[in-house]
């Protein structure tokens, strides 16, 4: 099978055992985020293929199930997933058999896809998520070390710092910011 990339083949273990892919994510908590994927079945046969996802805050969900037939060709899918937007996702995508014959899954690409609709929202979340973080008192800093730190004329400095690390971040990623 030849796709946009390099593919993945997968094949049932058994007639009623799926094989599977799984991939760990990070979500944002901000912004619109949606799994991507490409998946083809053999040109003489089809399968079922079904994507879960679950954390450990979140029960699997089934967020997708569906026939895939070989001869349609690549099928490319693209799923909303920001209801689970702020958790560390696992994602699971599972071949199943649906006759055990020619039930070969070709897998193009798997991947998340992060759309922002408003760059200051970035923006708010990358510096207010960084000085939460510096904000915090260190294991073994004093307490007359961890006031001086945490001084309003620090904390402006370090906001400034954070803000221009994120316009960095913004301007090197491909980031599509979805217009308002």
């Amino acid at each position: 099978m030849k796709g946009i990339g390099k593919v993945i083949c997968l094949h049932p273990l058994g007639f009623n055992t799926p094989a599977y892919i799984s991939s760990v994510f990070n979500l944002p908590s901000y912004g619109n985020s949606s799994l991507c994927f490409s998946v083809r079945g053999h040109p003489r046969g089809d399968c079922r293929v079904i994507v879960q996802i679950s954390s450990p805050n979140i029960v699997p969900q089934t967020i997708f199930d569906e026939n895939i037939v070989g001869k349609m060709g690549w099928q490319q899918r693209k799923i909303d997933i920001s209801s689970f937007k702020g958790n560390i996702v696992t994602v699971t995508l599972y071949h199943h058999s649906t006759g055990w014959a020619h039930e070969y899954l070709g897998i193009d690409y798997f991947y998340i896809f992060h759309q922002i609709s408003d760059p200051f929202e970035f923006l708010d979340f990358y510096v207010g998520d960084k000085i939460e973080k510096w904000k915090k008192r260190g294991k073994f800093e004093k307490s007359s070390e961890y006031s001086e730190r945490i001084s309003q004329q620090n904390e402006l400095k370090q906001f400034e710092i954070y803000k221009q690390e994120a316009i960095e971040i913004a301007a090197k990623a491909k980031i599509n910011w979805k217009s308002a």
